[in-house]
């Protein structure tokens, strides 16, 4: 299934990564974005997606690094990532999904020091390589937008 989108915009997510960071974690600390959270948990969306409804998912407790997580906090992050395929499957239809984390700077991870999975869906038809990697990315959907569209089917991540 073909997915249009009929806004968009650019963001220059090369200014985030080389600016300096707030020393507030925005995942203790979230200003805005929150999707769902729970004593546990928490969901947000990615400032800077990779596509829309790109979710970031970390447990309360902060944690720097995977294989510091608690049996008991890892169980539900896994069954949270898959409530949160369930959510983007009936609000978006992707054809697929990046589902991971990236620990340690050199491993990619611009947040470093609070543990958080990425669930990107994906799409026949995106956005190829270059769009990725220029510094600049189109972002096809208004980050408000996403958030009101997702909350309205929250119901399923409970």
């Amino acid at each position: 299934m073909e997915k249009k989108f009929r806004d968009y915009k650019f963001i220059d997510k090369m200014s985030y990564v080389t600016s300096k960071k707030t020393e507030k974690c925005i995942f203790c600390n979230p200003l805005d974005l929150v999707l769902f959270e729970t004593d546990d948990i928490i969901i947000i969306l990615n400032k800077y997606p990779y596509n829309p409804a790109h979710l970031l998912i970390a447990p309360k407790k902060h944690i720097e690094k995977f294989e510091d997580l608690a049996d008991k906090d890892l169980l539900i992050i896994m069954k949270t990532i898959q409530k949160s395929v369930k959510l983007l499957e009936k609000v978006y239809s992707p054809v697929g999904f990046n589902i991971g984390l990236n620990q340690g700077k050199a491993a990619g991870a611009s947040i470093i020091n609070h543990l958080h999975f990425h669930l990107v869906p994906r799409y026949e038809n995106e956005l190829g390589f270059m769009d990725i990697t220029s510094g600049t990315r189109m972002i096809v959907e208004k980050l408000e937008d996403t958030l009101k569209k997702l909350k309205t089917n929250v119901n399923i991540l409970k």
